[in-house]
């Protein structure tokens, strides 16, 4: 039997040269094309009502920008995607170039990765920058909102998100970013 062919570690820079159909689907870890996981319809529901929520606040603030599903280098061989990105404005990236480091606050749906994943995802943002990493799950209607990585505190849905020392005056219900009315408890 054949040896198996060791796969070429990529940069950022050769990963996002693979062309679209190919970074859209994946993210490079450890210089590694991952797949990313498949997504259901709620996902994409949570994540397009938190960048509404979002945008609609920096509508009345111009305190920050929103960017939803944009691609971060981490660093040489790490380039992730963020479901919602937010950026206040010493950190907004220029318009040319990729965006470099984490935004400072990260909002994640969680649908199919597996807590392994799911925790490399909030090292990984707060190693290069984030303040904040909100973690969405849509079964429990309920979020971690992670302010290092490894301190984090459970929010319900009747709860509220805020984010004094960035979003001056922004609150929201986290029961507002998941549809439908709240399941019977």
């Amino acid at each position: 039997m054949a040896a198996a062919t060791p796969t070429k570690l990529l940069t950022f820079d050769e990963w996002s040269e693979l062309g679209w159909d190919t970074i859209k689907t994946t993210e490079l870890v450890d210089g590694e094309v991952v797949p990313v996981a498949y997504t259901r319809a709620i996902h994409e529901w949570v994540k397009k009502q938190a960048a509404k929520i979002f945008w609609s606040y920096f509508a009345r603030n111009p305190v920050g920008e929103v960017y939803p599903e944009v691609i971060f280098e981490l660093n040489e061989r790490l380039g992730r995607r963020p479901d919602v990105s937010i950026f206040v404005p010493d950190r907004i990236p220029p318009a040319e170039g990729p965006f470099v480091g984490s935004p400072e606050i990260v909002f994640e749906v969680v649908s199919s990765e597996t807590t392994e994943e799911a925790d490399r995802r909030i090292r990984d943002y707060f190693a290069y920058g984030a303040k904040y990493v909100v973690m969405a799950y849509p079964e429990s209607r309920s979020f971690w909102v992670y302010d290092s990585a490894s301190r984090a505190h459970r929010l319900e849905s009747n709860e509220s998100l805020t984010f004094p020392d960035l979003l001056p005056g922004f609150s929201a219900r986290v029961g507002d970013f998941f549809p439908g009315p709240p399941p019977n408890t």
